[in-house]
């Protein structure tokens, strides 16, 4: 007789992580799984691995949650989760089918959801993928049986620098269709404000946002090409747009974004086109694959772009706010972030003086922090604690100095009962009044 489906989860969550869990504990409720909370181990517990600390910190909290599975028993699976996951409504009535045809103990891992690189169906008319190469950990079952060498294997990856996630020497199968994807690669304020800048792309609720996202991600199943077809094709481009030749341009930009939805050359070259043409479906696409890809600035300030050519000014200071919040230094997103502000505020009543600064100059750092520290209050501008939460980080990118922003921003997070984010910006704020021999930080506050 084969395994029983499981019924219980532990969830992998960040201490600071307090908006993540509680919206995996509403998923994992709503399909009616009980679930373990398991701290996971924080990137500077791994500090030494440089950019790859988070990484190795969440092969160490896949390492734990597995030998908390082991030192409680192996009598029955245990679905393994990290906090960003997303499930679909009929998850447990599918996974109850679905492990029905794994092949009696000769499997190892049972994702439901992952990507494959390589994989093949596991026979006619069984709802399995065999995975020959793949990776992504955000929902699986191991078997109780593989788990301790599950165990070693992580130890082995951790010690030797090596990815964790493929688990390639493993016997693997994905769930099909896909019952689990994770949500955007953005922090929680950025993902609920990017969802809402969604609302005039007809996606109908956060949930669907996320799983478009990851969707388009996982979509693209073919490895980027190599550095000098790259180039190759985008010069191509580039010469067929300078003959005057945007279809044929266009044509090799997509070919680009076919592997790489994420090139930023390829896709400003395809934006102006497609702006030209007055295509706004389609660089909304685009847009969206990219930001699936890869949450730069770059690809939030397109979108703001686009927001203000429809008209929905809030939603280009949205977006233009996540622009400026990940990249404080590109003088574009600051310039049309202050002369959006600057619009908004001229249809209020007695706008504060920062925003004479921003009409002589728009990208002025100082004058945007002001800007950006009044648009926080303001409901018509920032209308819930997110957006506002985007405004005050942005703030405090401009200017690192703002003992305001500091303040404001801890204490909307208390307000909302993130205290562990709190904590350190209210000691930031206490070393900033107490050092600080500057002028204030908003030099227009009246």
């Amino acid at each position: 007789m084969g395994l029983i489906a499981p019924t219980r989860a532990i969830v992998l969550n960040l201490d600071a992580d307090v908006d993540r869990l509680y919206r995996i504990t509403g998923r994992l409720q709503a399909l009616g799984l009980s679930f373990t909370r398991l701290p996971a181990q924080p990137k500077s517990s791994f500090a030494e691995r440089g950019a790859r600390a988070g990484y190795f910190a969440c092969a160490a909290s896949h390492r734990a949650a597995l030998k908390q599975i082991a030192a409680n028993g192996l009598e029955s699976p245990i679905l393994v989760v990290e906090d960003d996951a997303v499930f679909r409504d009929d998850t447990v009535g599918q996974v109850a089918a679905m492990m029905k045809f794994l092949p009696r103990d000769q499997w190892d891992v049972f994702y439901l959801g992952c990507r494959v690189d390589r994989g093949c169906p596991a026979g006619a008319g069984v709802p399995l993928t065999v995975v020959n190469a793949g990776f992504h950990t955000h929902a699986y079952v191991a078997h109780p049986r593989a788990i301790p060498a599950l165990t070693t294997y992580i130890d082995d990856a951790i010690r030797t620098n090596r990815p964790f996630d493929t688990f390639t020497p493993f016997r693997r199968f994905r769930a099909t269709p896909v019952l689990a994807v994770q949500e955007a690669g953005v922090s929680s304020s950025e993902g609920r404000v990017m969802w809402r800048l969604q609302e005039y792309f007809t996606l109908a609720t956060q949930e669907e946002f996320y799983v478009h996202c990851r969707e388009l991600r996982d979509s693209i199943a073919n490895p980027p090409l190599p550095t000098a077809d790259q180039k190759r094709l985008l010069s191509e481009a580039t010469r067929h747009y300078g003959a005057g030749q945007s279809e044929r341009a266009g044509s090799v930009c997509d070919q680009l974004l076919a592997t790489d939805p994420a090139h930023a050359p390829a896709l400003r070259l395809l934006g102006g086109i497609l702006s030209a043409r007055g295509d706004h479906q389609g660089l909304k696409t685009r847009l969206l694959t990219a930001l699936a890809y890869r949450p730069a600035g770059e690809f939030y300030f397109g979108l703001g772009l686009l927001a203000v050519r429809l008209g929905y000014l809030t939603r280009a200071a949205e977006a233009f706010t996540i622009a400026v919040h990940r990249d404080a230094a590109a003088g574009a997103p600051r310039a049309h972030l202050g002369r959006v502000l600057a619009q908004l505020a001229a249809a209020t009543p007695d706008p504060p003086d920062c925003f004479r600064a921003l009409a002589k100059r728009p990208d002025d750092p100082r004058a945007l922090t002001a800007a950006l520290l009044w648009a926080a209050s303001r409901p018509e501008i920032c209308p819930g604690a997110d957006e506002a939460v985007v405004a005050y980080r942005a703030a405090l990118q401009l200017d690192p100095g703002s003992a305001e922003a500091c303040q404001s921003l801890a204490d909307l997070l208390d307000s909302r009962g993130d205290h562990v984010s709190a904590a350190p910006l209210r000691e930031r704020c206490r070393m900033i009044r107490e050092s600080s021999t500057r002028p204030p930080a908003n030099p227009f506050a009246r």
